[in-house]
């Protein structure tokens, strides 16, 4: 794969949460597209990361940087930033905020076990906040002045299903992307004028660690999203001309999956 005269050629582009799912297809996707990429997760998946900064020189890549940041930290978002400002050269010009985290991973997880309001540890859904929403809003935050002085810019927040429609398996999972997709969609209002392209992703059951580690999860394999999926459907805003903004993409799966009640 790769080659010259790539959708990307030319951009940098910060990835969160690439070491695997709908990041790393990301990440690859745009390595094809020639981009320069930087990767990122935590400190304690970084065989997982190597892995994808070698798929991505393969695929064509014209750069490819890694940073380990742990996104429950504020400290560690903000120096994520900052890093990312640094290896770019001053300038992200695409920001794809993935990054996400359902807690708890499974139901042995200690008496509080769940998401709701009887049964949740609000400790982890502050660590779930930290990483599914303010990390995005933080590293938004920071990148968006060099977009705006650079005259052009995409960011693109991978939100949910459960943005639309949520589980009442999983309540405070549910806010976060709620609250996701609101910022997306404020933003996306926001910055049109300043050429700054939002587009909000909600993808329903994707083929991911994450989905298949959750306690309610009863999906069935073949009716699942895969990864690439995502991705080309990423890539896609990027064949659009200048003064199209594709503002929300809502993937769905054939057949529901079971819920819990």
């Amino acid at each position: 794969m790769g080659g010259s005269g790539g959708l990307l050629e030319g951009k940098w582009a910060l990835v969160t949460g690439s070491s695997r799912g709908i990041g790393r297809a990301t990440a690859e996707a745009f390595a094809a597209e020639r981009a320069s990429v930087i990767i990122t997760c935590e400190p304690q998946q970084k065989d997982d990361l190597e892995q994808v900064a070698e798929v991505c020189r393969k695929n064509g890549a014209a750069d490819v940087k890694l940073v380990y940041a742990d996104l429950t930290d504020p400290k560690e978002t903000k120096k994520l930033g900052e890093e990312a400002l640094k290896l770019s050269g001053g300038c992200v010009n695409v920001l794809v905020n993935n990054a996400g985290v359902y807690y708890p991973m499974s139901l042995d997880e200690g008496p509080n076990k769940g998401q709701g309001p009887l049964d949740g540890d609000p400790d982890d859904w502050d660590k779930q906040t930290h990483i599914n929403l303010m990390a995005p809003m933080r590293l938004t935050r920071m990148l968006l002045p060099a977009m705006k002085d650079a005259g052009e810019g995409h960011v693109v927040n991978i939100a949910s299903i459960e943005a639309l429609y949520p589980y009442p398996s999983a309540p405070a999972y549910s806010a976060t992307k709620w609250g996701l997709r609101g910022w997306s969609k404020a933003l996306f209002a926001a910055l049109k004028s300043d050429n700054i392209k939002v587009l909000t992703v909600n993808p329903a059951q994707v083929s991911t660690p994450m989905t298949w580690s959750r306690p309610d999860a009863e999906y069935l394999p073949d009716k699942m999203i895969q990864p690439s999926e995502i991705a080309e459907a990423i890539v896609m805003t990027f064949r659009l001309n200048p003064n199209a903004f594709l503002e929300e993409i809502t993937l769905q799966t054939a057949e529901p999956p079971k819920i819990e009640k």
